[in-house]
């Protein structure tokens, strides 16, 4: 009787060193905040550890919510009363504050953006839906009635509503995998910081032997959190879900496993008919 090994593999500590996400995160919230002017504030590895600890894992809401936070800031800091209106309308505005006040307000602010009841929501709605329902008295006290807050934290995951999205994406992917992934170039020229800070963890030793076996003696499946593209078969045209990414192939391409099986987010799909998750086989 023959036997078949599967092997499955977790992609992020197990077989990559992930530094890509956390570069994309940085490069576009701090992108942002040279374009509203404030070039002397930015932030780093500490401020994403920070919304780890508050239970917020994923870059594409760590963004929203630290720009969020960056205009809850600016008014306070600003005693500004008008509302900012657009993304696009509050670029180059007065510098004010210090780098340090910024950080002191948005650390405490991360903790509390944690503390938020989600009701199956991804965390940018949440904070939208109670700062609607709060005002005054919301966690974003300053700019709650603002029509900025639902450009920034509605629709975060679509790459044609949301800039801050369509920014980071560029960042992951880089310029030619955003325009094959999406068909149309984003506003910038970048590499990908998947290709360029994720790093192999498995030795080069276990990369070629099971590289070699896959297929025949075993049968390995890398698992990830990662968004990847849809199985074949899949009418791309029947997904409403923007989590349909190349991000966990460009993992599988650094290890080199080119006819590895990937499970990730791009087999949880979103039908338009059904309006039910489907669970994709393998």
């Amino acid at each position: 009787m023959t036997k078949s090994v599967f092997i499955l593999l977790d992609i992020d500590g197990v077989l990559v060193r992930p530094g890509g996400y956390r570069h994309a995160f940085i490069n576009t919230v701090n992108y942002f905040l040279a374009f509203f002017g404030q070039s002397h504030l930015s932030v780093d590895e500490k401020i994403a550890e920070k919304f780890e600890f508050a239970g917020i894992q994923a870059e594409w809401d760590m963004v929203p919510l630290t720009i969020a936070a960056f205009f809850d800031w600016y008014a306070v800091f600003s005693q500004r009363t008008e509302p900012f209106g657009t993304v696009a309308n509050a670029a180059q505005l007065i510098p004010v504050g210090t780098a340090e006040d910024f950080i002191a307000f948005l650390n405490p602010k991360i903790l509390e953006y944690g503390e938020i009841p989600l009701n199956d929501e991804i965390y940018p709605l949440a904070v939208l839906n109670h700062c609607r329902q709060e005002k005054i008295k919301s966690i974003l006290s300053k700019i709650w009635a603002d029509p900025i807050l639902s450009e920034i934290l509605d629709n975060t995951q679509n790459v044609h509503a949301s800039v801050l999205f369509r920014r980071l994406e560029n960042e992951i992917l880089g310029s030619k995998i955003f325009y094959e992934t999406f068909g149309f170039w984003p506003e910038a020229d970048l590499s990908s910081s998947l290709e360029q800070f994720d790093v192999p963890l498995i030795s080069d030793f276990y990369r070629e032997k099971i590289g070699d076996m896959n297929g025949g003696a075993i049968h390995a499946c890398m698992m990830t959190a990662r968004p990847n593209l849809l199985p074949t078969g899949v009418d791309p045209d029947t997904v409403v879900s923007h989590r349909i990414l190349p991000e966990a192939e460009i993992a599988r391409k650094a290890i080199g496993w080119k006819t590895c099986r990937l499970s990730g987010l791009g087999r949880y799909v979103m039908l338009r008919k059904k309006s039910i998750c489907q669970r994709m086989p393998i």
